[in-house]
């Protein structure tokens, strides 16, 4: 399976477009149903697992068997000692990977999208 790595960039842009379409009930459901059907990857240093900000979400990928791990390539350009290693979260739909990328600090997250 092949994967697009989001720009942070282009994460922001659609984070924005959730946040206006939240507000507006007839085009949330086009955009929920659109972002939805797209399958993502997340990826994160293992050490924000214990983020408090996205406890739920590793509550819920945990119970759900989505959490892997790998060691960090230098190539993640992580903000982490390579010691750290990441944790994989997939599949996820790439709403939930938005939201939960939201909460991570900068430069310890990114988003892969299936092509």
């Amino acid at each position: 399976m092949r994967f697009k790595k989001l720009t942070d960039k282009e994460v922001q842009s659609i984070l924005s477009t959730l946040e206006k379409m939240s507000n507006d009930p007839e085009n949330w459901d086009k955009f929920y149903k659109k972002y939805s059907q797209i399958k993502a990857r997340l990826e994160f240093p293992l050490g924000e697992l214990l983020n408090k900000n996205i406890t739920g979400y590793v509550w819920a990928w945990k119970a759900t068997k989505k959490i892997s791990t790998a060691p960090i390539d230098p190539k993640d350009k992580f903000n982490a000692q390579g010691l750290e290693g990441k944790a994989i979260i997939y599949p996820v739909d790439l709403i939930t990977a938005l939201l939960a990328y939201r909460e991570l600090p900068k430069h310890r997250r990114v988003i892969y999208v299936v092509r």
